[in-house]
């Protein structure tokens, strides 16, 4: 797997070994955050991707990330800034950079204040620089899940596993936030960029962490593990790399299981 970041002027980000079995990802925003020529805050983010993909129409597949330790400000908003920032398994056009011209499809846990979201997003069709998106769904995450992955419900923090299940013989998907009970579901929700019968290949799938909107801070999450499970012809292909070992590991080829 190889690093990628926003690349956003003044943004800082890190990827360490985060005990022995996953990495930590950490990115600050500079503050004050830069807009793109559309007046909406550049994304500053940092993650970890297989860019060995070529899930085109007709693909059906399951990316999925185990998270622990979320860290990043819970704080109210402002009237400059909503202070939100967002934890996600992405797929999308491209490489490991994170170009803001990629076509993408994710799902993030977003957190705004002392909540959060399961939130899908992907570009608009229709945009040619990638800054407008659709939002395809969302589903509030329970409170007291919020807390225990926090670790503020008096336990230590529990780790979760968001899962993109993204289906281009239908034009379809569902994502799914584990463990809950029960889950945390957001889907079924339909493709407007990557159908099944149109749109562009996804190249490149990852466990991603972003900060839009909390100007100077610096969010964290450890990874664990990773995985990709593609069906072709009936048959079951499981990739990735189950927990993920600092250093991060070249990819193997994606096996039979």
């Amino acid at each position: 797997m190889k690093k990628g970041e926003g690349g956003v002027v003044g943004q800082t980000d890190s990827i360490s070994p985060a005990g022995i079995t996953g990495v930590r990802l950490s990115v600050a925003a500079p503050n004050p955050i830069p807009k793109d020529a559309s007046g909406n805050n550049q994304t500053s983010s940092v993650g970890v991707f297989n860019t060995a993909l070529n899930f085109g129409p007709g693909s059906v597949f399951t990316v999925r990330a185990t998270f622990q330790k979320p860290n990043g400000p819970r704080i109210p908003a402002n009237s400059d800034d909503t202070n939100a920032w967002s934890i996600g398994v992405s797929v999308r056009t491209g490489d490991e950079r994170d170009l803001a011209s990629d076509k993408r499809l994710g799902v993030t846990f977003r957190v705004k204040n002392q909540d959060a979201i399961l939130n899908i997003q992907e570009t608009d069709p229709g945009s040619t620089d990638g800054t407008v998106v659709n939002s395809l769904k969302q589903a509030s995450v329970p409170r007291d899940m919020v807390d225990k992955i926090f670790g503020t419900s008096g336990a230590p923090p529990q780790p979760f596993t968001l899962e993109l299940f993204v289906d281009r013989d239908t034009g379809t998907g569902v994502a799914t936030l584990i463990p809950s009970n029960p889950p945390v579901k957001a889907g079924p929700f339909v493709m407007l960029t990557f159908q099944a019968k149109s749109g562009p290949v996804l190249k490149t799938a990852g466990a991603t962490l972003a900060n839009c909107c909390a100007p100077g801070a610096t969010v964290s999450v450890d990874v664990t593990e990773f995985e990709i499970v593609q069906v072709f012809r009936g048959q079951m292909y499981r990739g990735g790399w189950g927990r993920i070992e600092p250093p991060i590991p070249q990819p193997p080829p994606i096996n039979p299981h």
